[in-house]
Parts: C-alpha cells; sequence; structure tokens
C-alpha cells in the first residue's frame, strides 16, 4: 500500500501531464460550482427581487394568507400570552443556576419566536430594506405585546392581512 501511495506522489510530483490533468480537473469543478450557483440564483430571482422583495403574486398572497390565519390560531395566542409578561414567566417556571437560566432563556425565546416567525416572512412581501414596511410589522409586534388587548390587536391586523391578501389575489383571479 505504501508503494502505491509513493508511486501516486512521484508521478504528481515530477509529472507534468499529471498536474495539468489535475488542474484540469478542479476548473471544471469550479465551472460547475460556478454554473449551480448562477442556477440558484436564477431560481431566486423568479421569486425574489435583488432588493429581497417579492415579485410573484403567489408568494406575496400566499404569506399573506399563512400570516393572516396563523394571528388568528390559538397557537399563536397562546405563545403571545408568555411572550406578554416575561416576568410572569420567569416567576412561574424559575429554574436555578447558570444551566436553569439557560433553559428559561431558551423556554421563553421560543415562545416569542412562535409569536413572531411567521411575520418576520411578511418582510419578503414590502421588502427586507423598506424602513416602512419594516416599521408596521413592528408597530404591530409591538402593539400585540404591550397594549391592554394586544391580542385583539394582533387579531385584526391578521384581518387585514387576510383582506390584503384578498385584494391581490382578486385581480389575479379574473
Amino acid at each position: 500500500m505504501c508503494w502505491i501511495f509513493l508511486g501516486w506522489l512521484a508521478q504528481s510530483l515530477y509529472c507534468p501531464q499529471a498536474t495539468n490533468r489535475r488542474s484540469y480537473r478542479k476548473k471544471d469543478h469550479e465551472q460547475e460550482l460556478e454554473g449551480r450557483e448562477l442556477t440558484h440564483m436564477n431560481s431566486l430571482s423568479i421569486v425574489l427581487s435583488p432588493l429581497m422583495i417579492g415579485t410573484s403574486n403567489g408568494l406575496t398572497i400566499g404569506l399573506l394568507t399563512a400570516c393572516g390565519i396563523y394571528q388568528l390560531t390559538p397557537l399563536k395566542q397562546a405563545c403571545l400570552g408568555k411572550c406578554r409578561s416575561p416576568l410572569g414567566f420567569l416567576m412561574s417556571k424559575w429554574q436555578p443556576g447558570d444551566l436553569g437560566a439557560l433553559k428559561m432563556g431558551l423556554s421563553h425565546g421560543a415562545y416569542c419566536l412562535g409569536c413572531c416567525w411567521l411575520l418576520m416572512g411578511l418582510l419578503f412581501v414590502g421588502g427586507v430594506m423598506n424602513l416602512l414596511w419594516v416599521a408596521l410589522i413592528a408597530v404591530l409586534v409591538l402593539g400585540e405585546k404591550v397594549l391592554p388587548r394586544g391580542d385583539l390587536f394582533g387579531k385584526v391586523g391578521g384581518g387585514v392581512m387576510l383582506a390584503l391578501a384578498a385584494y391581490i389575489a382578486l385581480p389575479a383571479i379574473s
């Protein structure tokens, strides 16, 4: 086995043809990767613009509908109940020590993620870098969290999202 390795090493060090074959293989591999990246970029550009705005009505309607329905679900309301009151969560789920703090943080973070994960998908509807759209989503999240009837505020927001999805879908249907 050692002789095979030494033979291969000697051939690759002293035989220019072997080096050329290796460099051709490397170039072919690089070109293949570049081709795959371009294909991926082209398929992504069908759905998103360079400014990360949804260019597909289907994507926009789908995200708005999914988010609007999610705003009305009991799962969203359960997560919102835990996320709205971090002090109540700490008082009821307290665990001592560093590991306990990590567990509490992950648990509370999961509730907050459950509240807002689909709202973050809405950034692709109006544009990830569109400050007005980001501000509207932030107002919705803040209103849900701090207003006395934040759950109702979120449900109204869900209704607005469903109405907006229907408004966008109507011209596409007719």
